[in-house]
């Protein structure tokens, strides 16, 4: 992403990432802070030993609250990575300490995570609030973990609400984004 950011000479960035890509994009933006501008962070795993057997819990528990919709995108993901990459990618994000990491983060931080998330615990995600010195915090109601999917509407407020601060916003989700 930084080669492809600095070859097309880009300015700063909003970067969203969801879940594990939370972790991604956080450590992108430790690592590249003149490249993002603002960060949100969607139902961010936080690694620190969650562990895997409480992600796969946390998956399975989640699945039964997320839009019928979701399932073949996810599954069609699941099997183009196999399960020897989920089992890797998710042992590696459990290593990574994403509370440090969004400790030195300066640009402004969105933390926004869905009231009945069964991946990523609102414990866990105030924990990543108090950790990061320039971010706030929402909490979708009725939203799922994969929030952007159970809630478009309701994500893209929240992320328009924070991205206007910069002059900026996102387009409302079309009806067809909601299916």
């Amino acid at each position: 992403l930084h080669g492809w950011m600095t070859a097309l000479d880009l300015p700063p960035v909003h970067l969203v990432g969801h879940s594990l890509g939370g972790q991604v994009v956080a450590e992108f933006a430790r690592v590249y802070p003149a490249c993002v501008a603002r960060l949100v962070l969607a139902g961010a795993t936080t690694g620190t030993g969650a562990g895997s057997a409480r992600h796969i819990v946390g998956l399975a528990w989640d699945g039964l609250r997320e839009p019928p919709s979701l399932f073949p995108t996810v599954l069609r993901a699941y099997m183009r990575a196999g399960v020897r990459r989920i089992i890797a990618t998710d042992r590696a994000g459990d290593r990574d300490d994403t509370l440090a990491t969004a400790a030195h983060l300066a640009m402004p931080m969105l933390i926004i995570r869905g009231e009945c998330d069964g991946v990523v615990s609102s414990r866990e995600a105030q924990r990543l609030l108090v950790a990061a010195p320039s971010a706030r915090y929402v909490e979708i109601p009725g939203a799922s973990h994969a929030l952007q999917w159970s809630r478009p509407d309701a994500f893209v407020r929240a992320v328009n609400q924070f991205l206007a601060e910069d002059g900026e916003t996102i387009p409302p989700a079309s009806p067809d984004d909601s299916t």
